[in-house]
């Protein structure tokens, strides 16, 4: 069995984040069922959208589509302000690197070295 540790989430990358909350996982999982009972990419099959219940599902895709955006905005959000917490604080982790005013505003010369590569002159590969 391998443990390994789990990472803090300022030092997610914005990507890894979104992997991992919750309330995205279950907006995106109701619309892929709001998708499939509309009939997924089976758009030609006329008897499955006939009458008023097709409307509903249409509603419902269209519903689950405006939360789940929300729910990304949220999320997007949430991890910035995380981010910048740790930042400010003096945590300087992988996801700072989604921002880039961010990276301006807090990443001073001292966290360079770690986080980028020096040039050619100075690493001596001249």
């Amino acid at each position: 069995m391998q443990i390994t540790a789990e990472k803090e989430s300022w030092d997610m990358t914005q990507e890894e984040y979104r992997n991992q909350d919750q309330a995205l996982i279950r907006a995106a999982q109701r619309l892929h069922v709001a998708y499939l009972a509309i009939g997924g990419d089976r758009w030609g099959e006329s008897r499955r959208f006939a009458g008023r219940s097709a409307g509903v599902r249409i509603e419902r895709k269209d519903k689950a589509l405006k939360s789940w955006r929300k729910t990304w905005d949220k999320a997007d959000a949430c991890h910035r302000k995380l981010v910048e917490k740790a930042a400010k604080k003096g945590l300087i982790g992988a996801g700072i690197h989604s921002y880039p005013d961010l990276v301006a505003r807090y990443i001073s010369d001292r966290h360079t070295p770690s986080l980028t590569l020096a040039p050619a002159e100075k690493r001596g590969n001249t």
